[in-house]
């Protein structure tokens, strides 16, 4: 049974206080409380304590508003996605309303078949890229493929688009990265696939030089490859890849590939300058690009005011 924290008596004490012609004096003397105390369980009418709780709770949201966050969880967005999303048409709604909100309705949780072990990565400063193909749904007669590139530090990420998955296009997309990226490029992690690398699975050997590795080597970036059949070490990629997919090819119906690299393209520009990130302490990506450029000057070879200019081009050029 449980008690009020500042609980003097029992419950059997209680009952015998109510059933006692003892003076009143008396029984707080034996029981070592004040009078009132005595005097207040024998009028009670009952032995246990009364709830704290209020009789009416009034909450920060409304039943409107209540009903549109379990909306959104219900459509599958997680915590973040939907504070951060409602925020700009419910200004009073923040990170921690939204969670109490989940929990009283009981979907503060994912099903379980979601919930994985997260392990972070070690920080780096920003420069260290992780690259990674995926192909679009096939929308046409022809294939389209995708090339990531999400940098470690700040979240920064970059998409390219082509028809085939080749190392010319991959060696072109990193010419674009070095290119258009405010930092300085020093690393890039990829897979052991035929567009980044000539590493032969069964004998652990190589053949000539490959195109994208002499590339890396020209423009003085250490690549790195992942183990074999451990696609998880690029686990930064793979999940960039994943919350792409369910933003936009999964999540809307696309009538061919100019409509699903527009849609990738505004998911990408959220990304970057609007959606606030955990792993960043709930800023977004150009906001941390800004403070590495104050912090550490020389990793940048251009301001990151740059980017925005850029980003803000490419979509009045597809919209």
């Amino acid at each position: 049974m449980r008690y009020h924290r500042n609980a003097v008596t029992n419950q059997n004490q209680r009952c015998f206080i109510q059933n006692s012609s003892t003076a009143v004096a008396v029984l707080a003397e034996q029981f070592r409380t004040t009078p009132q105390t005595i005097v207040k369980w024998k009028r009670a009418g009952r032995i246990i304590d009364k709830s704290s709780r209020p009789d009416r709770i009034h909450y920060a949201l409304t039943d409107e508003e209540q009903d549109l966050i379990v909306f959104c969880r219900r459509a599958g967005l997680v915590l973040d996605e939907i504070w951060q999303g409602l925020e700009a048409y419910l200004p009073w709604l923040n990170r921690i309303n939204t969670y109490r909100v989940l929990a009283r309705k009981g979907l503060n949780r994912l099903p379980q078949e979601e919930e994985k072990e997260t392990k972070h990565f070690k920080k780096y400063l920003p420069g260290y890229l992780h690259l990674d193909w995926f192909y679009l749904p096939r929308l046409e007669e022809k294939k389209r493929y995708c090339i990531v590139a999400i940098d470690r530090a700040t979240k920064w990420l970059t998409v390219g688009f082509y028809s085939n998955m080749t190392k010319g296009n991959a060696c072109d997309f990193l010419k674009r990265l070095k290119k258009e990226l405010p930092f300085k490029i020093r690393i890039v992690l990829t897979d052991n696939g035929f567009s980044f690398s000539n590493k032969r699975y069964r004998r652990n050997q190589t053949l000539k030089e490959h195109d994208f590795t002499k590339l890396c080597r020209q423009l003085e970036v250490n690549q790195r490859l992942t183990k074999v059949k451990h696609p998880w070490t690029n686990g930064l990629a793979e999940n960039a890849i994943k919350q792409i997919k369910a933003n936009t090819t999964k999540k809307f119906t696309l009538n061919g590939y100019q409509e699903a690299e527009l849609c990738i393209t505004t998911y990408v520009y959220y990304h970057n300058f609007i959606r606030r990130h955990a792993s960043l302490n709930f800023q977004t990506s150009y906001q941390t690009l800004q403070q590495y450029r104050k912090t550490h000057p020389k990793l940048f070879i251009k301001e990151p005011a740059d980017m925005l200019k850029l980003s803000n081009n490419v979509m009045k050029l597809t919209s």
